[in-house]
């Protein structure tokens, strides 16, 4: 193979790990609950999308533990979630959580909730 075949086949690779993700997120900051294992925690959210979620946590969750979220809007959103990933961020742990099982209902609230948060920033920059 050709040396810029393997460099290009590389790049290619390389772009489909940068972001997997379907949909974009919009950074957030206020608290959210989940659970699981019959406990309780409330966290904080640093972004939303119709797809999942990233919250700042206290304590690390295993991949692939399944969770209910709680989003505290009018009305409340709850969410079936799958952890996807956790990692160590200074003191506190990053955790990546897919929404799973989506209603029409619940998706129509995090769309609300989204728009809500892109109308604050874009009121911010006024």
């Amino acid at each position: 193979m050709p040396p810029f075949k393997v460099i290009e086949a590389a790049m290619k690779d390389h772009e489909l790990k940068i972001d997997q993700r379907k949909y974009d997120r919009a950074p957030a900051q206020f608290t959210i609950e989940y659970s699981y294992g019959g406990r309780f925690y409330t966290e904080y959210l640093i972004d939303l999308s119709v797809g999942g979620m990233c919250i700042d946590a206290l304590k690390p969750v295993e991949p692939e533990t399944r969770l209910i979220v709680t989003i505290p809007s009018k009305p409340v959103v709850k969410i079936e979630g799958i952890v996807r990933w956790s990692r160590k961020d200074g003191h506190r742990y990053q955790i990546g959580i897919e929404f799973d099982n989506l209603t029409r209902e619940q998706e129509s609230g995090i769309r609300e909730i989204i728009s809500s948060l892109f109308w604050e920033v874009s009121q911010q920059d006024s």
